[in-house]
């Protein structure tokens, strides 16, 4: 028999939380370690904004926006070209010098939810920070704005947290949404 001991490295469970968000639909949460939320809204819009646990490494946050008076069940192409505007948009608000084209833009996909996205380095006050910004629409065409933001040269680590938040919105009634 060796003298050496025999120990088996942790496995997390992966287990979510399940969150109904008054917007209309219900998102997976990672449980283990658990991330914290908060809704943040008025009458027209509002936001869920998801962090990180304290110790978890790279402190991440993430945040999902249904936009409520948007329907746009237009072609891909017309899709495509406010997907742009939108990821523009938000990109200012993340202090990024980028203009991205539609050739930066990336098709992605996320359980129901298809759309556009990019990655890109954006600053604040605590320093540089990896950003993806993802404008989605679901099956009867609500428009979303998904975003992450981790450490710099991170969010390739935090990329399963997004597949599995971003993958697993239900939105009420079998994906449809319905205006309050």
């Amino acid at each position: 028999m060796s003298g050496r001991a025999h120990s088996e490295l942790p496995v997390q469970s992966r287990e979510l939380q399940l969150v109904w968000v008054k917007d209309g639909y219900q998102v997976g949460i990672d449980n283990d370690p658990a991330w914290t939320w908060k809704y943040l809204g008025d009458q027209n819009q509002g936001e869920l904004i998801v962090l990180s646990p304290d110790l978890y490494y790279p402190p991440s946050a993430v945040s999902i926006r249904v936009h409520k008076t948007m329907l746009i069940d237009r072609g891909e192409h017309f899709f495509k070209r406010v997907a742009l505007a939108a990821i523009n948009a938000a990109a200012k608000k993340y202090q990024a010098s980028l203009v991205f084209s539609s050739e930066d833009l990336k098709k992605s996909h996320y359980g129901v939810l298809n759309g556009y996205s990019v990655d890109f380095i954006s600053e604040s006050k605590a320093g540089k920070h990896d950003t993806k910004i993802f404008i989605a629409r679901n099956n009867v065409n609500q428009v979303l704005s998904l975003t992450a933001s981790t450490l710099e040269g991170k969010l390739s680590h935090i990329s399963p947290v997004l597949d599995r938040m971003w993958g697993n919105i239900s939105f009420v009634d079998g994906n449809t949404y319905h205006a309050n």
